[in-house]
């Protein structure tokens, strides 16, 4: 399986960093810790992946907020910053530079 480098987001340690993944649901499923994943466009051309169950099974503060270029929002747990691709339909390494990420998003 092929992977992608992505921006993860961890909640946790409080960081915001890139790694590699398998570019795969089960990929992104170990690597943010769920079953089930959604995704949240970005103005970027990218999509941010976050635990669609995180508001029903964690009861913890684990908590941030982005801004997506359109609003800012915040997210239960760890979530992961992939590319797209231009027809929309595959995921593919994030290109935005990580300083920028970073600037964007605020631990609660």
């Amino acid at each position: 399986m092929d992977t992608i480098k992505v921006i993860k987001i961890d909640v946790a340690e409080r960081r915001v960093y890139t790694c590699e993944i398998e570019n795969s649901l089960e990929g992104m499923y170990e690597a943010i810790g769920c079953q089930t994943v959604e995704n949240v466009f970005l103005a970027t051309r990218h999509h941010l992946i976050i635990d669609e169950d995180a508001g029903l099974f964690r009861n913890d503060d684990a908590k941030f907020r982005i801004d997506s270029g359109f609003t800012k929002f915040n997210v239960i747990g760890d979530a992961l910053i992939v590319g797209i691709t231009p027809d929309g339909i595959d995921w593919t390494d994030c290109t935005l530079d990580i300083e920028e990420v970073r600037r964007r998003i605020d631990f609660l």
